[in-house]
This record gives structure tokens, sequence and C-alpha cells, in this order.
């Protein structure tokens, strides 16, 4: 298509970036054009040109989510590249300006969330199909907690008189934040002492959100730069408040709530349990936390068995069976 163009956003273009990060590309037009149409097109050129090429694509398209979505595994030089491709998605692509801005106002943000996201996935609590809390989810609950700290480690970059509206599936989004970093260091970091570590940090991170967020009551929210109350979010669902386990308001789009993977299945009553993956993912920060409280509480040189412990916390939930 003419006047069309393509941007990377996503992890692979931030300071969070891992080896495992995936290419997500959206596409932008000019043209009013049908959103799930104009996938299924792409989709079918796709699969067309690697056919024709005998170049071995895997293809998918997902069309009945809130945004359509093509997936695909390229393979490159012995690697599998993992590629998404969404239509006009602005909000996807500035959410990746804002949130790599957090990344480089301090080092610890960028290595706790890299920790989190490296411990979510060997715990089998993390992934993109819809089962659990995605990558992005858990990168705005780190970065809230470096908010709301008595000694805060990040600003709210929403906070700002600047305007600049624009129109996605037909609603109005206020996507202006912060963006000049001398100004925020000058205003911000150098008014700060926290001299917490990583390992601190992600100690009060998995205490924090496993034991003291009162999940059936607050919201994370990152574009407020504090806890707000369910009734306070606009990413609460307004007839069954409790049907997720957590509300993660998305900042820039703050009807969205990231937490809308764990939800009860099978009940709207707050007091009753969650299904077997909401539990999974209860027993995973208990345990972590168990085990940190240990290891802090002996203030002795970490044992053997310690470091088996640990390394345990870090093993893929795959090989563990």
């Amino acid at each position: 298509l003419k006047e069309t163009k393509l941007l990377r956003y996503g992890s692979s273009q931030t300071a969070f970036c891992t080896g495992s990060s995936d290419i997500d590309i959206a596409v932008f037009t000019e043209y009013d054009v049908n959103e799930v149409n104009m996938i299924i097109a792409i989709y079918n050129l796709l699969c067309k040109i690697s056919t024709e090429n005998n170049l071995g694509w895997q293809i998918r398209k997902i069309t009945d989510t809130r945004v359509p979505v093509i997936k695909m595994k390229v393979p490159f030089e012995g690697v599998i590249i993992p590629i998404d491709i969404s239509l006009n998605n602005i909000q996807a692509v500035t959410n990746t300006q804002l949130i790599n801005t957090y990344a480089l106002i301090d080092p610890r943000c960028v290595e706790l969330v890299k920790l989190v996201k490296f411990w979510t996935k060997t715990q089998g609590i993390r992934n993109e199909k819809g089962d659990y809390l995605d990558t992005y989810a858990y990168t705005n609950m780190a970065i809230n907690l470096l908010q709301i700290l008595e000694q805060p480690i990040l600003p709210n970059l929403t906070d700002t008189p600047e305007k600049h509206i624009v129109f996605w599936k037909g609603q109005e989004f206020n996507i202006a934040f912060k963006g000049d970093l001398e100004q925020i260091r000058k205003e911000f970091t150098m008014n700060t002492n926290n001299p917490q570590t990583v390992f601190s940090l992600f100690y009060q991170f998995v205490e924090f959100y496993g034991e003291i967020f009162p999940k059936l009551n607050a919201t994370v929210s990152v574009g407020t730069g504090c806890l707000i109350s369910r009734e306070e979010s606009y990413s609460t669902n307004e007839v069954t408040p409790h049907f997720y386990l957590i509300s993660i308001e998305d900042p820039l789009e703050r009807s969205h709530n990231l937490g809308e993977t764990l939800h009860n299945l099978k009940t709207e009553d707050p007091n009753m349990r969650f299904p077997e993956r909401v539990e999974k993912f209860e027993t995973a920060f208990r345990a972590t936390l168990d085990f940190l409280r240990e290891v802090v509480q002996k203030a002795s040189p970490i044992t053997t068995e310690d470091k088996e412990k640990f390394r345990k916390l870090f093993v893929d939930s795959s090989d563990k069976k």
C-alpha cells in the first residue's frame, strides 16, 4: 500500500530488551480500512510470499482479540525470530516510548524488570498467550512499585499539562508525557536518595505483590504514579469489580486492564478462590517470598543448599518435571 509505514515497538525497542524479546511491528496507513480485513489481507500476502519462496515462515492470524495481530516465526541463520504485526497501533508505539523513558531514568529499573521477567517466566506465570500476565503487565507492576516507595526511584511522567490527543478504536486519548531526560533528571533524580540494591527491590516486589498489595481493592496505576482504588480505576469492570485477580491500568489507555487475563472463570464472588492458574500465580509469589525471607533472616554466608534453592527459582518450569 502507498502511504504506509512500519514502526517497531515493544520490549525489543527498549532498554528492557533481552535475547528472547519478540519483534513487534505496527503497520500504519492513512487509508480508512477495516482493521480485521486489513490484517487478513496482510496475512494472505505473507503466506503467499513464504510459500512461493520456500521461506518456511510459520504464520497465523488472530482476529478475535482487542488488537488483531499476525504472529510469525521466521527462521534466520539457525534462530527462530518471533514477530508480531498489528495495524495502526499508536497506543503500543507511544507506550513503548513512555516505558523506555522510565528505563533510562535509573538503571535499577531495567535490572529489576529484567529480573522480574526472567523469574516470572521460569515460574511459569508469564506468557503472551493470555493465560497469565504478560511482560508488559509485569513491567508496569515493577515501575509502579518504584514510584510508590517511601523514597521513590521513578516519577510520574504523565503528570504534565501538555496535551497530545489521538483517536484510536473510536476513542480519544491524551498520550502526552514528559520525555526530556535531562529535565526529568534535573527535577527528580537529584531529589531522591534511595540507596536500595536490585536484590532489595526484587525482594520488595515479591513481598509487595505477594502479600501486601490489596489485590481485590486496589489498582496498579503507572499513569497516576500511585496506587488507586478499583472504584477510581477506569479499567475496572463496573458490573463485577472483583472479577479480575489484579487490576493494572495501561498508563496511556487507563480503561484497559492489563490484568484481565487473570480472572475468576467460575464465580463472581470475591471471597471464592480463583482457578488453578491464579493459584499458581499466588503460590509462586508465596514460595519465593518464603525463601527470600529465610536467606535475609540468616544474615550469614549463603550455603550450598541456599544456592540450590535460589537456582530452582530461576529454572524453567518446563524443566521441573
